[in-house]
């Protein structure tokens, strides 16, 4: 838990100082382009992981893709 707070922090203050990420009063967090690409993905990746999670075959297979999907989306 430590190791990805760290790792999150990391990521937060790089994508601050490159000015990927606005903080102020009022200002919505990224840029409308960064947004719509997060929301892109966002949409593909829940598209992707319930094809998959209605075609499994059974539960041990299910259980065991489950973390690594999970992870990534």
């Amino acid at each position: 838990a430590v190791f990805h707070g760290m790792l999150f922090a990391f990521i937060y203050l790089a994508l601050q100082k490159h000015q990927v990420l606005f903080e102020g009063k009022g200002e919505p967090l990224f840029s409308t382009k960064v947004s719509n690409i997060l929301l892109f993905f966002s949409v593909v990746s829940f598209l992707t992981y319930s094809i998959w999670a209605s075609s499994c075959k059974n539960k041990t297979e299910c259980n065991e893709m489950h973390p690594t999907i999970s992870v990534v989306q």
